[in-house]
């Protein structure tokens, strides 16, 4: 995926993120693949609001899955991402 342009990572991190919201509450296994990958595509973009909104919700996606030690760490780095860009 490397050889992707940065456009089309990003039409395809979009729509993994909203495919993760769609499948939260049916498939909670699709969901959390949906937004893992999408956490990495926006890793190696300047898109930090985007990324720390992203992380939060794979949190959110891994508390709902009973898996507090996961999501802990996501939602530390939500937090980092959202305090560095200021207001």
């Amino acid at each position: 995926m490397s050889d992707t342009n940065p456009g089309d990572r990003l039409v395809l991190a979009q729509e993994l993120r909203q495919l993760g919201a769609s499948a939260r509450r049916r498939d909670p296994a699709t969901a959390r693949k949906c937004y893992e990958n999408p956490v990495e595509l926006f890793r190696g973009m300047e898109k930090p609001l985007v990324l720390a909104h992203v992380v939060r919700h794979l949190g959110d996606v891994y508390l709902e899955q009973d898996c507090p030690e996961l999501a802990e760490p996501c939602y530390h780095e939500a937090c980092d991402l959202y305090r560095s860009q200021g207001d």
